[in-house]
């Protein structure tokens, strides 16, 4: 059975949003490394089946090249997760799904100082849409409440971890082009 896009599309966007909000919900019960790391369990328990074909013929493709699935690992799974996980400790999960939405943001600037990109007109215009979308959530109707708007730690955690996920999609578009064979990331 085939899955329309637009329903994965949806259920992305449903888990991704929930873990937000599951990540809050459980802050002051679970600490943030035990969550990442059973989160991930979960993750390979059910994924591992289905992967496990792939990953066995892959194998040497990613044993020659380690140092980046590492880094991969580090970057996109570890450290994102776990700060985001650290940051809801201290804001709220709306707090870091806004904090979470410049992150096609920081990929722009990170792809144009490293990758030496230029921003399309629909990406330009794709990114004011989006600051536009947060900065009427933030103000609530208010402008004043924009002019007040001030940071939290957790906010700033979030922040790193959408730096740390920046990194890990620009390594992403650096290395997907570079590797042989159909590596699933």
């Amino acid at each position: 059975m085939k899955i329309p896009p637009y329903i994965l599309l949806v259920l992305a966007t449903l888990l991704w949003g929930g873990n937000f909000v599951i990540g809050r919900a459980v802050s002051g019960a679970i600490p943030p490394l035990t969550l990442a790391f059973l989160r991930w369990c979960v993750a390979f328990i059910i994924f591992f089946p289905i992967a496990f074909r792939q990953l066995k013929r892959e194998w040497p493709i990613l044993k020659n090249h380690w140092f980046i699935v590492i880094i991969l690992s580090l970057t996109g799974v570890t450290a994102f997760n776990t700060l985001v996980y650290i940051g809801l400790h201290y804001t709220t999960s709306i707090n870091a799904s806004l904090m979470n939405s410049s992150t096609p943001i920081m990929i722009y600037i990170l792809s144009f100082i490293f990758l030496k990109e230029k921003l399309s007109k629909y990406q330009l215009i794709g990114t004011v849409l989006s600051l536009s979308g947060v900065a009427f959530i933030i103000m609530g109707g208010s402008f004043t409440r924009i002019v007040n708007f001030t940071f939290n730690k957790g906010d700033l955690i979030v922040i790193a971890a959408v730096f740390c996920w920046s990194v890990y999609s620009l390594l992403i578009k650096l290395y997907a082009t570079r590797l042989p064979g159909s590596l699933p990331f």
